[in-house]
């Protein structure tokens, strides 16, 4: 009887599995849509494909943080972490800021950018991580994944330019 159980219960996984599918690949296609296939010309310590239709909106700008949501207008959800990479603008070009420790990470925790929606303010302290910075012109970036199923799966970038006074 156990077996018989288990066999179903394998086989309606399956069957799940297998017509998620082309639910799967309508996602894929309106993303596409929303995706820029070629990044601009100036160095980006990111690299990749930039997303459309995604805005990282930023605030609360510090020497040693800020605040930020994402505010999705595409039909598509997105996942991104704590992750985020700095750059300053010096003489025209944008320069990576550098961190202060070794052996350092991010943690890897996942949230959701739903469609059609604006995420809650989420902070960033770079404190431990950058230093307090000095006055000037920064971008943040930061990935964003569509996933379609796991390990199958589309990395972006979103990005935003901030001062800091």
């Amino acid at each position: 009887m156990k077996k018989i159980i288990m066999l179903g219960i394998t086989v309606f996984a399956l069957i799940l599995t297998l017509t998620g599918c082309d639910n799967a690949n309508a996602e894929l296609s309106e993303a596409e849509r929303h995706a820029q296939s070629t990044p601009t010309e100036d160095s980006r310590p990111l690299e990749g494909v930039f997303l459309d239709g995604v805005e990282m909106i930023v605030q609360d700008v510090s020497s040693s943080g800020l605040s930020f949501s994402f505010h999705n207008i595409t039909d598509s959800e997105y996942l991104y972490g704590s992750d985020f990479s700095l750059s300053s603008l010096k003489n025209g070009s944008w320069e990576p800021v550098e961190p202060i420790i070794e052996n350092w990470g991010f943690t890897s925790e996942g949230y959701d950018i739903m469609p059609n929606s604006t995420t809650d303010i989420t902070p960033i302290d770079w404190q431990w991580l950058l230093g307090e910075l000095p006055s000037g012109e920064y971008r943040i970036q930061k990935s964003v994944l569509f996933i379609r199923s796991p390990g199958d799966f589309d990395e972006y970038i979103v990005e935003a330019e901030f001062a800091i006074h």
